[in-house]
């Protein structure tokens, strides 16, 4: 019957209640989704000036950029979509909080307004 759940979503919906009920599982791949409204370019671009090398020296990978981005549901913030991959949590938190990022947000935030989220992955 195919309102029956199937195994495999029955296993999915499990191992997502466990990820939810271990918030302090840091060791799993990590996602920081930042949409951001650039207001001020040449100010905004100091910000791009030094952000790679931040995100590489905390083994951060930029994975997407996309002014170009299409909307499939909803409404989204701002023209520009960022995604980062980093290994663990505790890794992404580490370079956010890193007094070369900090450096960077106040640059960022001058030049923009932005919606960052942190993402586990499934892993």
């Amino acid at each position: 019957d195919y309102l029956q759940p199937s195994r495999k979503s029955t296993a999915c919906s499990k191992r997502l209640a466990l990820l939810a009920s271990q918030p302090s599982a840091i060791n799993m791949t990590c996602y920081i989704l930042a949409e951001i409204q650039v207001n001020n370019r040449d100010r905004y671009a100091d910000y791009e000036a030094g952000f790679l090398s931040v995100l590489q020296a905390h083994q951060g990978e930029l994975i997407a950029v996309d002014e170009a981005r299409k909307v499939l549901e909803g409404q989204a913030f701002g023209q520009r979509t960022v995604i980062l991959r980093f290994n663990s949590e505790a890794q992404a938190k580490t370079w956010y909080e890193s007094e070369e990022y900090q450096a960077l947000i106040a640059i960022r935030q001058a030049a923009s307004q932005a919606n960052i989220s942190m993402i586990r992955a499934l892993d």
